[in-house]
């Protein structure tokens, strides 16, 4: 064994585990001294929605192209072009794809193979069985549409949200790094992530507008899409405090209060949960037994991941999962670093819980997935990259990796 594999996975894990205490701990002072983001709009004027939703939808169309044409080569490469350009959803739909378009199918079920799906929240499930059921078309279809459509509205959101914090320039770089992130691929298949994304950009802008209700109910949704949607609590508790004039212990408390509804998305996946297998908890045991995750710590994963990154027997999955992840982990905090004093107070909030909680968990394998949901990376990034060259070089180079990434998970199936 050599020095680098003995010390580096250590090392690595004693980084990141110091820089991300020191920067929960400012970032704490900054959300409770409710300070006000430093950065300023560049520009008063933005566009209006038509307009935006125009814009996203190129930003669509081109970052959806580059991932497809890298599906291509990725097929081609692996001599499966013909059926590639014949049936390219077969070489999309892979991984938990196929469970969630099982359950748009069938729904949940407390027997065989599928009774381990229960761990897969409902909202988005729920959405393509609803629209199965509708239009007769299907499942693989509906759950192809309502991820699309989500990923869509995903984009307007984030031009509005970052327009409405840091100015519309921002706006638009925000919402171009989110259409060209190379792993937003799973924002277009069969997968919860374009729903949650969007539940939670909508109750983050309905409350960074005054509009606590709407916020607290997207909250809800964005709860039963995933587990750390509870995570919009943060932001939307920040805003209560943020626009009220009143800063007593009163006030504290009651705005605690107002957010616990988010809670209710949660509350209702553990009664299917007890509805479907009699126990609200079960996902847990499955969690555990089936895919062998129970919560852990950053320290521990930062730690299995690096050695895996350096020692795994499979060579495609150290370029496709574990090399990915230890290299998301390091540059979200070394984003959250690079903003520390222009960043929104409530989305870095978010930002820390929702990273914790997302890369915490044993034997991850998703991590740059569940990283490219974080919606306060893109906002940061766009207040970071002020300048157009900056900014330019970071769109091309996410235009390249969404080559390279569609042609590794449609080619080879080595991203999780």
């Amino acid at each position: 064994m050599s020095l680098l594999q003995k010390f580096f996975p250590t090392v690595a894990a004693v980084a990141a585990t110091v820089a991300f205490v020191l920067a929960l701990g400012w970032y704490l002072y900054r959300y409770f001294s409710t300070a006000r983001v430093s950065a300023r709009p560049e520009s008063r004027k933005g566009l209006s929605v038509w307009q935006a939703f125009l814009w996203v939808l190129a930003a669509f169309v081109v970052s959806r192209l580059l991932l497809w044409l890298g599906g291509l080569a990725g097929a081609w490469l692996n001599d499966s072009a013909s059926a590639y350009l014949a049936r390219p959803s077969v070489f999309w739909t892979r991984w938990d794809a196929n469970h969630y378009v099982g359950l748009i199918r069938n729904w949940y079920v407390n027997t065989g193979d599928p009774r381990f799906h229960i761990v897969f929240f409902p909202l988005y499930p729920l959405l393509g069985r609803g629209l199965y059921l509708a239009t007769g078309l299907e499942p693989e279809i509906c759950a192809y549409l309502i991820s699309n459509a989500a990923f869509l509205g995903c984009g307007l959101l984030m031009y509005l949200l970052a327009a409405d914090t840091y100015g519309p320039g921002a706006g638009m770089r925000a919402m171009w790094l989110l259409m060209l992130s190379p792993l937003t691929l799973f924002c277009s298949l069969p997968y919860t992530e374009s729903v949650f994304l969007l539940s939670t950009l909508a109750a983050v802008y309905a409350a960074r507008r005054g509009k606590f209700f709407w916020a607290v109910c997207f909250g809800a949704l964005s709860a039963n899409a995933r587990m750390c949607g509870m995570a919009t609590a943060v932001p939307i508790f920040y805003e209560l405090l943020r626009q009220s004039p009143r800063k007593d212990v009163k006030h504290f408390l009651f705005s605690a209060l107002k957010v616990l509804p988010v809670s209710l998305g949660l509350l209702a996946y553990l009664g299917l949960n007890w509805q479907v297998t009699g126990d609200p908890f079960r996902f847990l045991t499955y969690q555990s037994e089936h895919w062998s995750q129970n919560f852990g710590s950053l320290w521990n994963t930062v730690e299995y991941t690096a050695r895996n990154a350096l020692e795994f027997h499979l060579f495609s999955y150290r370029i496709g999962v574990w090399i990915p992840q230890l290299i998301a982990i390091f540059l979200t905090l070394a984003l959250f670093w690079a903003v520390w004093r222009r960043a929104y107070p409530g989305d870095m909030g978010y930002g820390l819980i929702y990273f914790y909680v997302s890369v915490a968990p044993t034997w991850l394998l998703s991590g740059p997935r569940y990283l490219t949901a974080l919606y306060a990376v893109y906002p940061a990034l766009a207040v970071l990259l002020r300048k157009k060259a900056a900014f330019a070089l970071l769109a091309i180079a996410f235009g390249l990796l969404c080559l390279v990434s569609g042609g590794m998970f449609a080619g080879y199936g080595c991203i999780l």
